[in-house]
C-alpha cells in the first residue's frame, strides 16, 4: 500500500499559522536593483560595489544585462558578480560583448544566507569599453 508523505515545508505552510522563518515558504522578494556604467581608464579586474545582502538574507535570483561591455573593443568582454569571499558567486564570468547579452544566477549563489551584511561586487574580467552599462537586479527574501 502507497503511503502520503508531507514534503519539507508542507506542513509550514498549510498546516502552522504563525510560520517562524518567511525564507522556508518563499517569503516576501525583495529586489536589490543595480547599475554600473564603465568609467575611463577601465582595466582588467576593475571591480565596481554593486550593493548589500543584509544579513541572514537569502539569494533567490539574480538577473542583469548589459548595452555591449565590448561592442568596440572586441571579443571576450566578459562580468561577473561576487562578494569578498568568492568573486563570481552569484554570476560566473558572462561575455557581454553583445548588447543584451544576460546572466543569471550562479549555482554557488542560489539560496546563499550571508551571516553579516555582504558587500556585492562586480568585476570586469577583461578590460571593457568606457561609458558602457551593466544593470541587473538580485531578489531576496529577508532574513529574520
Amino acid at each position: 500500500m502507497a503511503t502520503a508523505r508531507d514534503s519539507v515545508n508542507y506542513a509550514a505552510i498549510y498546516t502552522n499559522k504563525y510560520v517562524a522563518d518567511a525564507r522556508k515558504i518563499g517569503g516576501r522578494v525583495v529586489p536589490l536593483p543595480f547599475e554600473v556604467t564603465i568609467v575611463s581608464a577601465a582595466a582588467t579586474n576593475d571591480t565596481y560595489n554593486l550593493t548589500v545582502i543584509p544579513a541572514n538574507a537569502r539569494v533567490i535570483g539574480l538577473e542583469c544585462t548589459t548595452n555591449g561591455l565590448g561592442a568596440s573593443a572586441g571579443a571576450g568582454r566578459t562580468f561577473q558578480i561576487g562578494d569578498s569571499g568568492d568573486d563570481d558567486r552569484y554570476m560566473v564570468a558572462t561575455d557581454f560583448d553583445v548588447t543584451g547579452a544576460a546572466g543569471t544566477l550562479a549555482i554557488a549563489g542560489a539560496g546563499y544566507t550571508p551571516t553579516a551584511d555582504t558587500i556585492v561586487v562586480g568585476k570586469c574580467v577583461n578590460a571593457p569599453t568606457v561609458g558602457q552599462v551593466v544593470k541587473g537586479v538580485i531578489y531576496i527574501i529577508p532574513g529574520v
